[in-house]
């Protein structure tokens, strides 16, 4: 009687334990960190459906937590996660940082002739995204600041055209990281003096250099006010 029991047991057990991890593959949701990879950002819909209505869009470089089940057929979406939005978000929109890495060679091959010769040169080599802040006050207005290893800021909005694109500056963190020293001379098609006049009513402006075309902002509990845009670090 003992010997069939066991046997019993050594049969049963197994399969009782594929039945558990088949019903875990079955129901069970993966989360995953993606990052936006669309210029214009990703908007985050209701429904897995183009046409639903979007929450909000999430800006260009975020990072963002997608859940999906592993017990339903692929898709074309994902559901998603950013600040306290959740919906859902087109998986063709999103990657790893490499990819967003890869978008940003892409734009500033396109960009040269507007570029100085400083940020065309800082292309030549390798790079990564080491800071990142995002705005995240507007539903619908997304921006990013992409702070590169290389010494640029990719700086992704529609504060200097009238359309979502990346514009490169020069930067440097001084004081241990509480001041951003940004130079505006690095592209042909912004005016300084024009949104020098804008950023003068900035409180949060330490220093503005007419010679050298700089301006310097301070950075606070991981903000800073850019144009009246209060961009957010995200790590």
């Amino acid at each position: 009687m003992k010997k069939i029991f066991l046997m019993t047991a050594v049969m049963i057990i197994p399969a009782l334990f594929l039945l558990m991890c088949k019903d875990r593959a079955g129901s069970g949701n993966t989360t995953r960190q993606a990052f936006i990879t669309s210029v214009e950002g990703l908007p985050v819909k209701k429904s897995a459906d183009s046409g639903s209505e979007s929450i909000c869009v999430i800006p260009f470089g975020c990072p963002v937590e997608l859940i999906e089940n592993t017990g339903e057929p692929a898709t074309g979406w994902s559901n998603a996660k950013w600040e306290s939005a959740e919906g859902w978000v087109r998986k063709e929109g999103t990657g790893d940082i490499k990819s967003v890495q890869d978008r940003i060679s892409i734009s500033v091959n396109g960009e040269k002739k507007h570029l100085s010769e400083k940020v065309n040169r800082a292309f030549d080599g390798m790079y990564l995204v080491t800071r990142s802040f995002f705005y995240t006050g507007g539903e619908m207005e997304p921006a990013s600041m992409l702070f590169l290893s290389n010494g640029i800021l990719a700086l992704n909005s529609s504060i200097f055209s009238d359309r979502q694109q990346i514009n490169y500056f020069s930067y440097e963190f001084l004081s241990e990281g509480r001041l951003l020293k940004i130079y505006f001379s690095d592209d042909s098609r912004i005016n300084f003096s024009e949104y020098r006049v804008v950023e003068e009513g900035n409180s949060s402006i330490f220093k503005i250099d007419d010679n050298e075309k700089s301006i310097i902002y301070q950075v606070k509990d991981g903000r800073v006010n850019f144009f009246n845009w209060v961009f957010v670090e995200k790590k």
